[in-house]
């Protein structure tokens, strides 16, 4: 081998070196269609949170039709209206949770299509830094 190629053999071998660890290390991770998060998961998780908002709202709607019967009923005075005021107050509250719920399960499809995006590009990635690592080694042979 002449001069110039070991050289350039002694050269690339550090760089190639990386490049194979920064591989491996994907690996490790699960894979580059993976490593920023499963979109999977994440819509699955985001499904279940929006369910429990839409729980949370149907509980608010028929406590809320109990008490207004039992408003509208014969219940009077002071009592009467300490407690619609507490049940505003807590059925406030629940609207509050629910839409937080909803809140979640927004940002979790958001993350989920940034997870997907991201894994796209890593993937691709991988691929490319696979070819420079093939080229580099078949410069080194």
């Amino acid at each position: 081998m002449s001069s110039l190629l070991q050289d350039l053999s002694s050269a690339i071998a550090g760089p190639l070196s990386q490049l194979r660890s920064a591989l491996a290390e994907v690996e490790r991770l699960g894979g580059a269609a993976c490593l920023a998060g499963d979109p999977v998961a994440l819509r699955r998780a985001a499904s279940a949170w929006r369910e429990q908002g839409a729980a949370l709202r149907q509980l608010e709607n028929e406590l809320d039709m109990q008490v207004r019967q039992t408003l509208s009923g014969s219940w009077q005075g002071q009592a009467s209206q300490a407690f619609a005021g507490n049940w505003r107050s807590l059925s406030g509250k629940l609207l509050e949770l629910a839409a937080g719920y909803e809140r979640m399960a927004a940002g979790l499809d958001q993350s989920a299509g940034r997870a997907g995006a991201l894994n796209s590009l890593a993937s691709e990635l991988v691929r490319e830094i696979e070819g420079v690592a093939g080229a580099l080694h078949s410069v080194q042979d």
